[in-house]
This record gives C-alpha cells, sequence and structure tokens, in this order.
C-alpha cells in the first residue's frame, strides 16, 4: 500500500498492518519471544524493515498515523515509536504524544529501541528534555523508569550531565529485573567515562548484589576499559563477596 499518505484511518491502518504481518519470520518470531518476554503478541518482523517502514510513514501526513489507534502488537507499539521518534513536531506537541506512548509500553524492546530513535531529539532539547521526564525515577510504571535510564546512559553521561543522571540512578530503588539491568547498564557506561564518579554511585548500591556484581561484569567485560580497571573491578568484586558472603541471588 502506498504509505506515504496524506490521511490515516482504522481502515488504511487496518491494511497495514495486515501487510506488517505479511513481511514476518517464523524463526525470527521465535527468536524474539524467548529473548523479548513480551505479554503482547509478536508478528516476528525485524526492526530494519519497520524503520525503512516508519522512514516511508514520515514522508506523508505522519501526525495523522501516530493519531490513529493501535493494536497491542509488539511491531505496532515499533511503529508507532518509530514514527514518533521522527516526527518533525514543536517540543511540547511532540511529548502530548511521548507519555500516552509510555503508558502502553510494556517490554525492553519497545523502550531501548525508542530511546535510540529519539536520542537526536533529545540532544537538540537536552536540559528541558531532563526536566521534563526526571520525575519518572519515582514512577510506579517499571517501563517508565528503565525508559528513564536508558535515556540518561544514552544522551547524559557526559562530563556536564553525569552527576545528575548517577544521582537519579541512585534514587532509584526497585526490584524488576529489567529496571535493575538498566541501573548496572547505566553504571558501566559511566565507568567508562569517569571511574572514580561511577564507583562511588556504585557504593550507594552495597545492599543489592544483583546490581553490584552485574555492574562489575558489565566492566570487565567492557572494551573500553583497561585491564589494569578491569583487575580493580575484580578485586572489588571480590572484597564485596567476602564482605556480604559468596551466595548466588
Amino acid at each position: 500500500m502506498e504509505l506515504q499518505t496524506e490521511q490515516w484511518n482504522l481502515y488504511t491502518y487496518r491494511q497495514f498492518t495486515d501487510e506488517l504481518k505479511g513481511l514476518s519470520e517464523k524463526k525470527y518470531r521465535e527468536f524474539c519471544i524467548k529473548i523479548v518476554h513480551a505479554k503482547t503478541p509478536i508478528w516476528g518482523v525485524r526492526q530494519p524493515t519497520m524503520r525503512k517502514l516508519a522512514s516511508e510513514i514520515l514522508k506523508g501526513n505522519a501526525l495523522s498515523f501516530l493519531e490513529v489507534p493501535k493494536g497491542d502488537a509488539l511491531e505496532e507499539q515499533m511503529m508507532h515509536g518509530y514514527v514518533l521518534a521522527k516526527i518533525k513536531l514543536p517540543y511540547e506537541q511532540k511529548l502530548t504524544f511521548l507519555f500516552p506512548f509510555l503508558e502502553r509500553m510494556d517490554n525492553w524492546s519497545v523502550c531501548d529501541n525508542f530511546v535510540t530513535a529519539l536520542k537526536p531529539f533529545i540532544r537538540e532539547n537536552c536540559a528541558r528534555f531532563l526536566a521534563d521526564i526526571r520525575h519518572l525515577a519515582m514512577n510506579e510504571n517499571p517501563w517508565k523508569v528503565r525508559f528513564l535510564l536508558v535515556v540518561l546512559l544514552e544522551c547524559y553521561l557526559e562530563p556536564d550531565t553525569l552527576a545528575d543522571a548517577l544521582s537519579l540512578c541512585k534514587q532509584i530503588k526497585r526490584e524488576e529485573y529489567y529496571v535493575k539491568m538498566a541501573q548496572a547498564w547505566l553504571l558501566s557506561m559511566a565507568y567508562v567515562q569517569n571511574p572514580c564518579a561511577a564507583m562511588e554511585a556504585l557504593q550507594s548500591f552495597e545492599q543489592d548484589r544483583f546490581i553490584t556484581l552485574k555492574t562489575i561484569s558489565k566492566i570487565i567485560d567492557s572494551y573500553q576499559v583497561t585491564e589494569d580497571q578491569k583487575d580493580l573491578c575484580r578485586k572489588y568484586r571480590d572484597n564485596y563477596k567476602k564482605r556480604h558472603g559468596n551466595q548466588k541471588k
């Protein structure tokens, strides 16, 4: 169908999703189901394909596309996210679409891919965007919290914003796996930028064995960290285990 349409409605959107389903791959769908762990349906359409389709939609009336109600499938969420991330709208208008989108987001794949696509917009509006999303640190929805953390690690680890990113990370005390993984990811990326600041922040997670050990593991696995730094992290890990026992948790 013609994606550069001037007016989307439920009928044209249904045509689009029928064609989108036709681009699915059985093995890729099975792979996605295993790694995404989403409660929503997964059709099995590859990311490059969806990004290409989003680029075509953006050449037409993309705002009309955003206004059409979407179903729950992962690919529908992803397509909406790609178009929303790239559409040129005034800042405040874009936020009126962004926050409702976060309400529906329910898996790490949509979250992380959306942030990646949104990075140019975030960097153009760095200070005010952080001011508008920092409240998500205390939100009850774990996917909104992960969104904030992934935004921080992708866009706010520069010297002038690193302290703010680490401060927000330390405020978050949650038990959800995908939130903790994002915190460990952020701390390990912060270590690449500023080892001292990252290790100081990590000490605030002394009682959280998962975040502490996962952060150290990610640092040791990084190609951006020297062998001397990795040795120091191994010693930190060994001393941590001595203090807290060597049991798995």
